[in-house]
C-alpha cells in the first residue's frame, strides 16, 4: 500500500489538510536545520516551526517533532478570522470600500438623481464591511482590491436578470472575478454544486483554489502515490 511508504504521521497530516507536500518518506530521519518560521494558528497564537529535511524534501516540523502543513497556519495573525489583527485590518479597508462604493454608485449605478432608481440593490454601508472580509480571508491585497472592486461593480450593473430582481450583494462578483483570473479564464469548472435559481453564480472559494493549486502536481509527480 502507499501509505507504507510514508511515514503514519504524516499521512495522517495529509489525510486531514490535503496537502501532499507534507509527505514524509519512512526510513530517513529529519535533519535539522536550524532555520525557525513564525506561522499562526486558527486562534492567531503564534507557532515556531522549523524546516527540516527528509531526504532531498524540506518540511515544517512543530516542537513536538510532527510535520505539519502550512495550509494549518496563516502567516500573519491579521489573516486570523475573529483576530484583534484581523478584526483591525477589516475596519480600516471598510472604510475605504465604502467611499469606492459610494463613488461607483453615484457614478454608475445610479440613472435618477430626483428618485434614486439605480442598476442595483447594492448599499455601500452593507457591502463594504462584507467585501473587507472577503478580501482579508482570500488574501486580496488593497492595491487589487480597487481594480476588482470596480470591475465586479460594472458586471453586477449588467446582470439583467429574467425576474426582474437586481444584485444587492457584490461578493459573488468579486469571487467570480478572482476565479476567472486564477484558472485563466475558464471559470465554469469552478462553479459551486449549490447555485440559486437568481442572481449571478456561484464560484468555489478562491482561497480553496489556491489550495487546489498547491496540490495540482502531486498526480502527475511520477515519485508520487496517493496514501490508503
Amino acid at each position: 500500500a502507499a501509505s507504507g511508504k510514508y511515514t503514519k504521521q504524516s499521512v495522517a497530516e495529509y489525510k486531514k489538510t490535503g496537502d501532499p507536500n507534507v509527505l514524509a518518506a519512512v526510513g530517513a530521519p529529519p535533519e535539522r536545520t536550524g532555520n525557525f518560521v513564525t506561522k499562526y494558528d486558527s486562534k492567531g497564537k503564534p507557532v515556531q516551526l522549523e524546516e527540516v529535511k527528509v531526504g532531498k524534501s524540506t518540511y515544517l516540523q512543530d516542537a513536538q517533532g510532527n510535520i505539519r502543513s502550512g495550509f494549518d497556519f496563516k502567516a500573519d495573525p491579521s489573516e486570523v478570522r475573529g483576530s484583534p489583527e484581523y478584526r483591525t485590518r477589516v475596519k480600516q479597508a471598510t472604510s475605504n470600500i465604502e467611499g469606492q462604493l459610494k463613488e461607483m454608485r453615484d457614478t454608475f449605478d445610479v440613472y435618477d438623481k430626483e428618485t434614486g432608481g439605480a442598476n442595483t440593490d447594492i448599499l455601500p454601508s452593507t457591502n463594504a464591511n462584507k467585501i473587507a472580509q472577503w478580501a482579508v480571508d482570500n488574501g486580496v491585497s488593497p492595491d487589487e482590491l480597487g481594480g476588482l472592486v470596480e470591475s465586479a461593480y460594472h458586471d453586477a450593473i449588467n446582470d439583467k436578470r429574467q425576474d426582474g430582481s437586481r444584485a444587492r450583494d457584490l461578493t459573488p462578483y468579486l469571487q467570480q472575478l478572482v476565479v476567472r483570473q486564477q484558472v485563466g479564464g475558464n471559470s465554469e469548472v469552478f462553479k459551486s454544486k449549490n447555485q440559486s435559481k437568481d442572481g449571478p453564480p456561484s464560484y468555489v472559494n478562491p482561497a480553496k483554489l489556491q489550495k487546489l493549486n498547491v496540490v495540482r502536481w502531486a498526480p502527475s509527480n511520477p515519485g508520487w502515490r496517493r496514501p490508503d
